[in-house]
C-alpha cells in the first residue's frame, strides 16, 4: 500500500473538519454539462469531492511567509548550511499555523 498523496491527505482533512466520514462512499458526481441521469452512478470516497479545495490550499502554501521561511531556517540542525526538508517543512507549517489571521 503506497502512502496517500498531500493532495488526498489535505481533502481528507478538509472533509473531516466538515464533521463528515472520508471514507463514505458516496455517488460520483455528475458534471453540469450532463443531462441525462446515468444509474446506478459509480461510488467514489467522499473525500474525492474535497479535492479540488485540497488542491486550491497547497497551492496558497506555494510561498512561505517571512515567519514560516525564519521557522525553515531555525530548524537547521546544523551550524552551517540549509536545514534538511525533514526538519525545514514541519517547523514551516507549524510556523504557517501559529501565524495569525
Amino acid at each position: 500500500m503506497t502512502d496517500p498523496t498531500m493532495i488526498e491527505r489535505v481533502a481528507r482533512a478538509l472533509c473531516a473538519v466538515d464533521n463528515k466520514d472520508p471514507n463514505e462512499f458516496v455517488d460520483t458526481p455528475i458534471p453540469r454539462e450532463v443531462r441525462v441521469s446515468v444509474s446506478p452512478r459509480p461510488k467514489v470516497p467522499l473525500w474525492t469531492r474535497y479535492e479540488r479545495h485540497s488542491r486550491a490550499a497547497i497551492e496558497a502554501m506555494r510561498e512561505p511567509t517571512r515567519a514560516m521561511m525564519d521557522a525553515g531556517f531555525l530548524a537547521n540542525p546544523n551550524t552551517e548550511g540549509l536545514a534538511p526538508p525533514v526538519y525545514a517543512w514541519p517547523a514551516m507549517i507549524d510556523a504557517a499555523l501559529a501565524e495569525e489571521g
